[in-house]
């Protein structure tokens, strides 16, 4: 499998609250809720490559099951922390929905093909009123048994838990997305990255309609989202065009 930066992400565009604030708790164990996202998502990639011709319907369906538990609008402000408040309403719509959308359209282009996978439930560590989920992600990768520790941060909103951070072989998400606007946003300003954000997604489009095995497809809900670790300059994987830079590993 090519290791990816993973992750995912849930847009809430209304509201300004940050999550789980005052709200109860949720009733499921943040391990729990992953593990029922995944076996869905599972269950419905299988159900494409048995049916291509309900595609359109599945992915409709696969893109509900990310925006429930996926929380971008969160991870969004987070990555843009330095700029956020200086953003028009117009910049930081647009910056959420466009990441929204090129997160999609990776997942679903890379989760495709290798449905041969097992996911390991290792261990929930509290942080602060975060908690992360520790897992390890088996499958095969040229022929070889491979194995990927994928972490996620959650955080309860309303009554159930969502994903604001996804860390994949120690690589945040939440970090490469920061380090990547930061330095767009530096030499271009943020209808630079807006206009980057946008021309990437232009060419992502057409992954979008593939529906045949992809051998460096992806498993796991983490997996498939976000830019590529290690490969400044490979397509079709950071938020913006080219700017996929070497991530700074998660502290620890």
């Amino acid at each position: 499998m090519r290791l990816a930066s993973a992750s995912l992400l849930a847009l809430v565009l209304v509201g300004g609250a940050v999550p789980g604030s005052g709200r109860a708790a949720p009733a499921a164990k943040p391990t729990d809720s992953i593990r029922a996202a995944n076996d869905r998502l599972r269950v419905l990639l299988a159900e494409q490559k048995k049916d291509p011709a309900a595609a359109d319907r599945i992915n409709k369906q696969i893109n509900t099951e990310l925006r429930d538990l996926l929380e971008i609008r969160f991870l969004v402000q987070r990555a843009l922390v330095d700029h956020w408040e200086g953003m028009t309403a117009k910049q930081r719509t647009d910056v959420t929905t466009t990441l929204q959308s090129i997160v999609e359209n990776n997942y679903l282009t890379q989760l495709r093909g290798n449905l041969e996978y097992q996911i390991d439930y290792v261990a929930e560590e509290a942080k602060g009123d975060d908690v992360l989920v520790k897992t390890f992600v088996r499958a095969q990768r040229h022929g070889r048994p491979s194995k990927i520790s994928v972490d996620y941060l959650l955080h309860a909103e309303n009554d159930h838990w969502r994903v604001i951070d996804v860390i994949t072989e120690e690589v945040s998400i939440l970090q490469n997305y920061r380090a990547q606007f930061n330095r767009i946003i530096a030499k271009e300003g943020v209808d630079g990255l807006v206009s980057r954000m946008k021309t990437r997604l232009e060419k992502d489009k057409p992954a979008k309609a593939e529906t045949g095995d992809r051998p460096g497809s992806k498993a796991g809900l983490a997996e498939g989202a976000t830019p590529k670790v290690d490969k400044p300059a490979a397509p079709k994987t950071g938020a913006a065009e080219g700017t996929a830079p070497k991530a700074d590993k998660q502290e620890k």
